[in-house]
């Protein structure tokens, strides 16, 4: 990197890190005016424009950073997350595969490629992949991430799905997206008793959680429980 560019591409970090996303945005761009071959300052433009929605602009930020620099890990796999917001999951799972060659042995990658694969619905492959994670040395077997992905793998099988959940929530009993996914599994699974239980622990968490009161007192209502309705449902609006 010449002089200059390495000032604005260590200004760019140094904003990142505090969390100053405007001026990061702003030195990285003036590092990639000073040397167009930086695949880093690429990279974390498009990580930026990925984190703030902004799907398109990372896709392009990103095939930017690894044109550059192909053995760039980050960037392989954040584009393929990208492609996957995009529904486009022929080259989502493209970026994995060449994150996968590149480091097979990192627990991320098979980790969000089996994430890709559910997405792409290709559910035996995703399946694989996380057992591979799972058997991997280098690996927490005890990642709640892999079994809330596994569980994620079998949303068409509530009751598979449940397992690996409720497995999750041991792990991570607070996490309140696992809890959320959990319980309309349970609704999926017509176990609405388990159903009220866990969106009720949702809010116990969260009290804006405004789905969750939706969800139970709609369940509530359907059983006929009009009090115990009233009191999610009037907390839902």
């Amino acid at each position: 990197l010449g002089n200059a560019q390495s000032t604005s591409f260590e200004k760019g970090k140094a904003a990142l890190a505090s969390r100053d996303t405007a001026a990061a945005i702003t030195a990285f761009q003036e590092a990639i005016r000073n040397n167009q071959k930086s695949g880093n300052a690429n990279y974390y433009l498009g990580q930026i424009a990925f984190d703030q929605g902004r799907v398109d602009d990372a896709v392009n930020f990103l095939n930017s950073a690894v044109r550059i620099d192909d053995e760039n890990l980050d960037a392989l796999m954040t584009l393929g997350d990208a492609y996957v917001a995009k529904k486009d999951n022929a080259k989502a799972l493209d970026q994995f595969k060449r994150a996968a060659k590149l480091a097979p042995k990192d627990c991320r990658v098979p980790l969000r490629y089996g994430a890709a694969l559910v997405e792409a619905g290709v559910l035996d492959g995703a399946e694989g992949a996380f057992v591979q994670l799972k058997r991997s040395e280098d690996c927490d077997p005890k990642n709640p991430l892999i079994l809330i992905a596994q569980g994620d793998a079998y949303k068409g099988i509530p009751a598979v799905a449940i397992t690996y959940y409720e497995k999750a929530m041991g792990l991570a009993p607070n996490d309140l997206s696992t809890l959320m996914k959990m319980a309309r599994a349970f609704a999926a699974s017509r176990k609405w008793t388990e159903a009220v239980q866990a969106f009720t622990k949702a809010v116990q968490i969260d009290t804006t959680n405004y789905d969750a009161y939706m969800e139970a007192g709609k369940i509530l209502l359907r059983a006929k429980q009009y009090a115990r309705s009233a009191q999610f449902l009037d907390k839902a609006y």
